[in-house]
């Protein structure tokens, strides 16, 4: 509860289908750490691993991080920061792909970087060694809609030279972005589920860049009086935007099939 989560993005390209990529020249799978009693965390999140422009190198994963590193946050050979993990949930699988975990150490033919091997060339890595099969499937669910209330929107134009977005989350959570687009803005909100609950989706029809500062309570619609943070809904109001309750549209990455490994 104490630690606090600071993330700060860039813009990334829109997560699309996967591009037909190369394979690796070599790669080596082991199995690695203690199963349920190993929960070494973070690597999906700092993207821990190598540097090397034609070496892949990634330590005691789980097969469930792998996927969310390869399909989710490397779609397509691009690098949708840490926003990418949240927005598309994962769905199917059995238990142990939380839990076994692998080390992965891989060679790639010419200079591809890390982007392109830790997306399309990991997919392939893994329908291969895992015998991993898989598909999205767009639904509707319980969402919130940014919109315009009766008073109207009260930000300008931002002036900002350059778009940046910071994510600030401890007893409450702190957004803080220049430049940024009412669809961007939407995606922040929804970067934390746990006070939400629901994905956030733009319907306010604004265009533009505008700068946001403002915070809120993690328990999202409460305030909390413990660290005097508003409710999200009254930190919203603050700039002319609110929160309804709707059903829309959300993408899942759904596991048909994974063969678990137990060797290279």
């Amino acid at each position: 509860m104490g630690k606090s989560i600071l993330l700060t993005f860039a813009a990334t390209a829109a997560l699309t289908a996967p591009l037909a990529a190369q394979r690796f020249e070599a790669a080596t799978v082991k199995p690695c750490g203690d199963g349920a009693d190993d929960r070494r965390t973070g690597e999906i999140l700092d993207g821990g691993g190598s540097a090397s422009p034609n070496r892949m190198d990634l330590g005691c994963w789980t097969v469930k991080d792998l996927i969310l590193s390869a399909y989710v946050r490397y779609a397509n050979g691009h690098d949708h920061s840490l926003l990418a993990l949240w927005s598309m949930p994962i769905e199917g699988g059995e238990d142990w792909i939380n839990y076994d975990r692998f080390t992965i150490d891989a060679k790639a033919g010419g200079a591809p970087g890390q982007e392109e091997m830790r997306g399309p060339m990991t997919q392939a890595l893994l329908e291969g060694r895992f015998r991993l099969k898989s598909h999205r499937e767009t639904r509707e669910v319980p969402v919130y809609e940014l919109r315009v209330p009766e008073g109207g929107f009260s930000l300008h134009p931002s002036k900002a030279a350059a778009a940046s977005e910071t994510v600030l989350s401890n007893r409450m959570i702190v957004v803080d972005a220049q430049a940024t687009s009412m669809n961007r803005l939407a995606w922040l909100l929804s970067l934390f589920p746990a006070g939400l609950g629901r994905p956030v989706i733009d319907k306010t029809g604004i265009l533009g860049l505008f700068d946001f500062q403002f915070a809120y309570s993690r328990e999202g619609f409460a305030p909390a009086s413990a660290s005097q943070a508003p409710s999200v809904q009254a930190a919203l109001q603050k700039v002319g935007l609110r929160l309804e309750p709707a059903i829309g549209p959300r993408e899942f990455l759904v596991i048909d099939s994974v063969k678990r490994l137990s060797s290279n």
